[in-house]
């Protein structure tokens, strides 16, 4: 037994029934009100974490696109001035 249960010990040694019962019956319980909260709370937060994750994915879309765009244009350079070297 542990330092828990002995707390519940009556002066013979002996649990006191109602008072055992109460503690089952109640313990694992959690009020409403309180599991409301936690789930409300869990809530904004994956909602903070799932807009942060679309905002930095369009920003990653749009950096993507910006390098894309210029890795074409350093291409069409690179051609042209191939272009030019062999037509001197």
């Amino acid at each position: 037994m542990d330092g828990f249960e002995l707390k519940r010990l009556n002066n013979e040694g002996h649990m006191a029934p109602l008072q055992y019962i109460r503690e089952k019956a109640s313990f694992p319980k959690v009020p409403k009100h309180i599991m409301a909260r936690g789930q409300a709370r869990w809530s904004e937060d994956l909602r903070e974490i799932i807009d942060t994750a679309i905002s930095t994915a369009t920003l990653v879309e749009v950096a993507m696109s910006y390098v894309s765009q210029t890795r074409a244009l350093y291409q069409q350079v690179q051609h042209r001035s191939g272009t030019r070297q062999s037509s001197q």
